[in-house]
């Protein structure tokens, strides 16, 4: 495996105690509020609830994933005049990752 290539594990060690909790709720509420899920070439795409409440939850959720999970592309997009999409994919491996952890098309 090439030095540049991050390593497809997370590392919960990188958040505190508090938002190790934080990140346990919203990981279990955020996913109970999708609206579906496509397949991406990278990843998966959720849709959520165009609920202000909903939404943030998605972003605190991201903020954290982002620092534990350091080798994901995190995106949450706003259509012009549609859904919001929550989208999580990034490089080789990193799908089927996704896909153990229990993402899949719905």
């Amino acid at each position: 495996m090439s030095d540049s290539q991050p390593v497809l594990a997370c590392d919960l060690g990188a958040l505190s105690a508090e938002e190790r909790l934080r990140r346990a709720g919203l990981a279990a509420r955020v996913p109970a509020r999708f609206r579906g899920v496509r397949e991406t070439s990278d990843g998966f795409a959720a849709r959520l609830d165009e609920d202000a409440q909903v939404i943030q939850e998605a972003l605190d959720w991201i903020l954290l994933e982002r620092r534990c999970c350091p080798f994901l592309g995190l995106e949450l997009r706003f259509e012009p005049s549609g859904p919001v999409w929550l989208r999580f994919g990034g490089g080789p491996g990193v799908k089927g990752f996704l896909a153990a952890a229990g993402f899949k098309a719905s």
